[in-house]
């Protein structure tokens, strides 16, 4: 269950990574659009998320600062790692 949740403060991670990219004027696009204009680019973003933070989060980890920050830091590098579209 508490792999659920880290996944979700994953997912809160990668919508941070766009307020970043609208922050710096690096793209003006809605959220929807963002997801859905390049969407096999966001699938393959939340997989890597979703694979770093099983891979770097136990199992039996509790619910602590630490763990939701290293989720949301999985969310935020996953995006940015995966999320490029043709254009950027």
């Amino acid at each position: 269950m508490t792999t659920l949740l880290f996944i979700a403060v994953g997912i809160l991670g990668m919508i941070g990574h766009w307020f970043k990219r609208v922050g710096r004027n690096q793209m003006d696009c809605s959220l929807y659009d963002y997801i859905m204009v390049h969407k096999w680019y966001t699938v393959g973003a939340f997989l890597s998320t979703v694979g770093i933070i099983l891979t770097t989060i136990p199992f039996n980890a509790g619910i602590t600062q630490l763990t939701l920050t290293m989720a949301f830091t999985a969310g935020f590098a996953g995006d940015s790692l995966a999320n490029k579209g043709p254009d950027q």
